[in-house]
């Protein structure tokens, strides 16, 4: 320990105490990141027998910060990246890191009030959501910012107004105590959402096409009826391909952010007549396929009178059963899905 690893006037004893006194802790829910002032670069202010009374005294003197972290939902918060401002006593060796601790008790504490520019650290931290849940914004002690969000009409006077930020890594400046909430929703499904693909292997298992991928040829079209001659129900197109159809739902589904402030769809109505759509298509179809699941669901939820009862139909058929009852199924999004709707409120339907 008396060797000097650095070749400087000091040896390794003497420069034990550079040490990152940054540590993050995990309980129920809450991370906990606090802000001892250190350097890495610069001798600390007291070596020899006296050291670690010296060290104590030192810490009480140091301006300490508490950023807490909550989680709401599941997810985790890290990636910390550290930066030292004007209020690091690093940021002015001359003034703050002096060999006798009585003058540099005095100099920590004047530290701010004699320096006009002072800054503080700052802390970087980045939220990742758990399997099957997804990022939706942090709140509390933060700057709002709309950042990537790119859901019609949502802008930074929205993020203002909700005081959010949406981007996954924020910057928090250490010059005070702070409380920050990540928060995350459960999507279950999302991250492999193929309803496209569904709408494929559905057809199939009808008999309507002969691969999947025929569904892209955009010639399956249903939507709408008429009432035959013998008064029979005759499913007809709406003008609007099932897969452009499908496809819109689940960019629905996809854009958490989609709100009824911003008019045109709602997310959360949507998704949740997509849970319960889906949830209630595995416990009337339980011998089919996922794929077939969902893509009933989906029509369920597209929520005409015509997809739902094709879809019924279709399934009813195919399993020799009356088990797919539209009126068991959830439609609140309906309005905006229609070909007369007007998905994403930029003033043309979506037919």
């Amino acid at each position: 320990m008396e060797a000097n690893y650095d070749n400087d006037a000091f040896t390794n004893q003497q420069e034990w105490d550079y040490l990152a006194l940054f540590y993050a802790t995990h309980e129920d829910g809450n991370g906990i990141y606090e802000d001892w002032i250190y350097s890495d670069t610069l001798h600390p202010p007291f070596t020899g027998e006296d050291a670690l009374d010296d060290f104590a005294d030192w810490l009480a003197c140091v301006p300490k910060t508490q950023v807490t972290v909550q989680i709401d939902g599941q997810g985790s918060v890290g990636g910390f990246d550290f930066a030292y401002g004007s209020h690091h006593p690093a940021a002015d060796a001359q003034k703050l890191w002096v060999r006798d601790f009585a003058t540099y008790a005095q100099s920590c504490t004047d530290a701010c009030a004699t320096n006009p520019t002072c800054d503080y650290n700052e802390i970087t931290l980045t939220a990742t959501p758990a399997e099957d849940w997804v990022f939706d914004y942090w709140w509390a002690d933060i700057t709002p910012d709309a950042g990537d969000v790119e859901s019609p009409g949502f802008d930074a006077e929205r993020a203002e107004m909700l005081h959010r930020n949406y981007n996954r890594s924020i910057t928090i400046p250490m010059d005070d105590a702070k409380r920050v909430v990540a928060k995350f929703v459960h999507r279950p499904g999302l991250a492999d959402m193929d309803l496209v693909n569904d709408l494929g292997e559905f057809l199939v298992v009808m008999g309507v096409n002969a691969n999947a991928s025929d569904a892209m040829n955009l010639q399956y079209d249903r939507g709408d009826f008429e009432v035959g001659a013998d008064g029979e129900t005759v499913f007809t197109g709406n003008g609007i391909p099932d897969a452009a159809e499908f496809a819109l739902l689940e960019t629905i589904l996809k854009d958490i952010h989609l709100e009824p402030a911003n008019g045109g769809a709602y997310h959360q109505t949507a998704w949740e007549d997509w849970e319960r759509n889906l949830a209630r298509a595995e416990s009337d179809l339980p011998q089919m396929d996922a794929a077939v699941q969902r893509a009933v669901a989906a029509y369920m939820t597209l929520g005409s009178y015509g997809h739902r009862a094709n879809a019924a139909e279709m399934a009813n058929a195919y399993t020799q059963t009356a088990s797919v009852r539209p009126a068991d199924y959830a439609n609140m999004a309906f309005p905006e899905l229609q070909p007369d709707g007007d998905a994403d409120n930029d003033g043309s339907t979506n037919l």
